[in-house]
């Protein structure tokens, strides 16, 4: 289980790749702080795109602390025919909705097979690298009142 910042996951210098290794790295992540997001903040919109497609790939379960409901986190004109971030948050908006379905938070977590398959594996250096605000949440289950089974469930 991790859990980080909107910040560390998206005011940084990040990309697919260090979204990746957290996916196929945590089951389940949690993310604090999301704000509402406009046009002035294209690339922090750009960034969290890309780390919500990573985690869903991945069929992470995810869980998120915004200042608004998933509809309403990026506030655009849509009608703005020079605003392709608009039409691509469409789909973000869409893959949040299926992972908070029962469907979705039923189904097996991808990551760690996926990372043997592809021969790759992340170490303690490289988890502090991609941000120091990681943290191993290791008595989740305890604090939230959730249950972690040992197939990866919730």
């Amino acid at each position: 289980v991790a859990r980080l910042s909107f910040d560390d996951l998206c005011r940084k210098p990040l990309g697919a790749a260090d979204y990746l290794v957290i996916a196929e790295n945590f089951h389940t992540v949690f993310v604090e702080d999301i704000p509402l997001l406009s046009m002035n903040d294209v690339n922090l919109v750009r960034r969290f795109i890309v780390f919500i497609d990573a985690m869903y790939e991945c069929h992470v379960k995810l869980i998120i602390h915004a200042q608004a409901l998933p509809n309403n986190i990026f506030q655009v004109d849509l009608d703005d025919k020079h605003c392709d971030e608009a039409f691509a948050f469409d789909r973000t908006r869409s893959r949040l909705e299926e992972m908070g379905s029962d469907e979705y938070l039923k189904s097996r977590w991808a990551g760690s097979k996926k990372s043997k398959e592809d021969g790759r594996s992340v170490g303690n250096d490289e988890v502090n690298l991609l941000s120091t605000q990681v943290r191993i949440v290791d008595k989740c289950e305890r604090a939230l009142n959730v249950d972690v089974d040992d197939r990866d469930h919730i």
